[in-house]
């Protein structure tokens, strides 16, 4: 994960409120959407040439920031001090869904037995 998605990630987890005083869990989707919001943030990362659609394939495109997000964080997680990983099981449930930059409900990527990866800064 370059330097720079590494930080903006970091800065995301760190304006999460905590829950019980633990760190929580985010989807990449989650972490997308909250580095989208900050207009610093968003323009940092169109000027390194990421992509800035949250989801991409239901639009047709296969490249987007959750993904990316996903791949390098899945990576890092697994020889990092910084972050850990979890997975969040979808059997059981009728609908998981979030909405996109357009507004638009989309179910996370599932798989590892139909469920999605979660991730948090480690304690």
């Amino acid at each position: 994960m370059k330097e720079e998605l590494k930080n903006a990630v970091i800065d995301v987890f760190n304006k999460v409120k905590l829950y019980d005083g633990k760190k929580c869990y985010l989807s990449t989707y989650q972490i997308a959407v909250l580095l989208l919001e900050d207009k610093k943030i968003k323009k940092n990362l169109i000027d390194k040439g990421y992509p800035t659609n949250i989801g991409g394939a239901g639009e047709g495109q296969y490249n987007s920031l959750s993904q990316t997000i996903a791949k390098d964080l899945a990576r890092l997680a697994n020889k990092s001090d910084t972050f850990e990983k979890a997975y969040f099981n979808l059997k059981g449930l009728e609908q998981f869904s979030f909405r996109d930059e357009k507004g638009v409900l989309c179910e996370p990527y599932a798989d590892y037995n139909n469920g999605f990866t979660l991730f948090r800064l480690k304690d």
